[in-house]
């Protein structure tokens, strides 16, 4: 997804708004059995530059937020399954202080 914002092939503004739409529905869900659910996100890593890494932002974020649990998505939304996301999910449960699905 990064490649194809810096790329210009993705609209940032797209990305957000679809994000955002998707996480209201799980926090209204969410509410129905009285669960509290929070979300942030973060464009705060680079394919360009080895220290910024993209589970060091989802470790970072999670420190940010002081979350108790972090959840990983198995299946990128788009590109090759193999790629960023395979890498940030072994990442994070390598160094997450949390339990993570």
């Amino acid at each position: 997804m990064v490649r194809g914002i810096e790329g210009g092939a993705v609209d940032e503004d797209d990305v957000l708004s679809d994000t955002e739409a998707f996480m209201g529905t799980v926090q209204d869900l969410a509410a129905e059995y009285g669960v509290t659910v929070s979300t942030s996100n973060a464009f705060g890593f680079s394919t360009a530059r080895k220290t910024q890494h993209p589970g060091s932002a989802v470790l970072d974020t999670a420190e940010d937020l002081d979350a108790d649990f972090i959840v990983i998505p198995r299946e990128p939304v788009s590109g090759d399954p193999g790629e960023v996301l395979e890498k940030a999910a072994e990442y994070v449960l390598l160094y997450a202080s949390q339990p993570v699905l």
